[in-house]
This record gives structure tokens, sequence and C-alpha cells, in this order.
């Protein structure tokens, strides 16, 4: 039996009255996910399956149950590239984004999503507060993450730039940005994310 390696390479950019649609300038996610196997289809274990009308690749590695980890950093680094010249929607780079409120002790991750920090949507005003996010990097150059904190009020705060280092040989790496300020406010906040200022989705937790 053959085994597969689903890699969801696009995410819907945006849904309006039942219809999917396509936003800015963006190409077609099966145009994106064709050119990111044209450019790593050089590794031998790694067969083409198809592409999907949703933009996913299929592939199928010939000695084991996943495609290794040098292609897997391929794909992302050509994925990173298309958001960098307008190709692609930053938010396919978004793996996981949600609110926690502890602070997870390790720069990247390695484990499965099963060991994600548990996801917490209402906090209490004296509640720390840390979004946690889990994005498709490249190994090969700094990321710049950035942070548009939206209050009740509709006030806007930015906080410091991250920047996600070179170092560590998986694609998928993990950050967290502290959001500290006295006697917080009680209602809605939001989160947008940017990827080298590119926005890529808004988030949003309770505070009650």
């Amino acid at each position: 039996m053959m085994r597969y390696s689903y890699l969801l390479l696009f995410l819907v950019l945006g849904i309006t009255t039942g219809c999917v649609g396509i936003s800015k300038n963006f190409e077609a996610p099966e145009k994106l996910a064709k050119r990111q196997w044209q450019a790593c289809s050089h590794y031998p274990t790694v067969e083409f399956v198809e592409v999907t009308g949703e933009g996913q690749l299929l592939v199928r590695d010939l000695h084991y149950s996943s495609p290794p980890v040098d292609f897997q950093r391929c794909l992302a680094e050509v994925a990173f590239k298309q958001v960098l010249s307008g190709k692609r929607d930053a938010k396919s780079l978004v793996r996981e984004a949600y609110f926690v409120d502890t602070k997870p002790d390790r720069e990247y991750l390695y484990k499965p999503s099963g060991h994600f920090p548990e996801e917490i949507s209402l906090f209490s005003p004296d509640q720390p507060v840390y979004f946690f996010f889990v994005i498709d990097a490249p190994s090969n150059r700094q990321v710049r993450v950035s942070f548009e904190w939206g209050t009740p009020e509709g006030e806007t705060i930015r906080t410091r730039p991250i920047e996600i280092p070179n170092k560590g040989a998986a694609a998928r790496k993990w950050k967290f940005e502290q959001f500290i300020r006295p006697n917080i406010a009680k209602g809605r906040w939001s989160v947008r994310l940017f990827i080298e200022e590119n926005e890529a989705g808004e988030y949003f937790f309770d505070i009650v």
C-alpha cells in the first residue's frame, strides 16, 4: 500500500456570500503549489502525486512515511519567497495562532502539535496573556514578525517586533509575544500578526 504525505501549502483566502475567492493579486493556489514542487523536486526519494484544486501538494516518499526535513525546508523557503513577492497570502505561513497564559520554554518547535500549550480565549484582568504562534519559516534567513494589539476601545498598540533567527534545522518555528499593560481593560481584544510587514491574520481574546 502506498503511503502519502499531505502537505497543506495554501489556505483559503476569503469567503464571501458562500463563494471562495482570492483577494489582492495573489496567484492561484494550484500554481503556487506546482512552483514549489518544481523548485524542490530534486530530492530523489520524494515522488510527485498531484496538486489538488485547493492547492494541496500530494507527494509520496519512496522509503519513509514522510518526506525528508530538507524537502520540507525547501517548500517553506519557496513559500516564503512567494509571500515576499506578493504572490502568496502570508496567512498560508501560519500553522497555529492563539492565546495562552503560560510562557513556552523553548524557542524552536520539534514536537508534534499534540504538545502545543493549551489554548485560552478568556482571561482575567490580572492574568498574563501570551500570543503563541507557529509559522513556516526559511532556515536560511532571519524572519521579522510584528504585532498590533487592538483594545476594546479601538486603540491600536504596536509592540516591539521579534526577529526569528536563522538557526535550527526545522522549517516550522514557534514564538510567543507577551502583552503586559497595567489595569488592562475588560472586553474583546485583538492581535494582528505581520510577517515581514505582510499581514498574516487577526486573532481575538476576551478579558472578563
